[in-house]
């Protein structure tokens, strides 16, 4: 047995850089529950943009626009999240980002990884640990919002 790190950094993860909000993944990135858990059947988030430059078609803030944006209460171990088929493969870290929707009481309703395929169970790993996690809403001039945002998950085999 060797020991897993997953790690969810605490910093806002910034879109595309560009300054315009969200990168637009394609629909075949899209992750989806794989019926090996079936309690994971989030679906996709529809990224076409609002007519604003500050919230998504749902009404939902991008956290960027935010003053702090949703952080995950962790209360679990993350080691055993670390996917069978990457030990087998011998891959010792790998980064997959999570979109998530939350809404201003921290009740996660959406997810997608939105980093392109990674294989061997990273996406579905990443959206169990999303799924588990409970989160402290996003934040403007103190008052709790809902707000997407990007979470990197890192997974790291120590």
């Amino acid at each position: 047995m060797q020991p897993v790190d997953v790690d969810i950094p605490d910093f806002p993860f910034e879109p595309d850089g560009k300054g315009q909000g969200r990168a637009t993944p394609k629909k075949n990135e899209w992750i989806e529950g794989t019926g090996k858990g079936k309690d994971l059947k989030f679906e996709p988030i529809d990224d076409r943009p609002s007519g604003t430059d500050d919230t998504d078609q749902e009404g939902y803030l991008y956290s960027f626009r935010g003053d702090s944006p949703p952080k995950p209460i962790i209360n679990f171990d993350l080691k055993q999240y670390f996917p069978r088929e990457a030990r087998r493969a011998n891959i010792q870290s790998k980064t997959v980002i999570v979109q998530i929707l939350v809404d201003e009481y921290g009740t996660l309703n959406n997810a997608a990884v939105i980093s392109g395929r990674a294989g061997y169970g990273f996406e579905e790993a990443a959206l169990q640990i999303v799924k588990r996690a409970r989160f402290r809403p996003g934040y403007v001039k103190g008052k709790p919002v809902r707000m997407v945002h990007k979470l990197p998950i890192k997974f790291v085999l120590e």
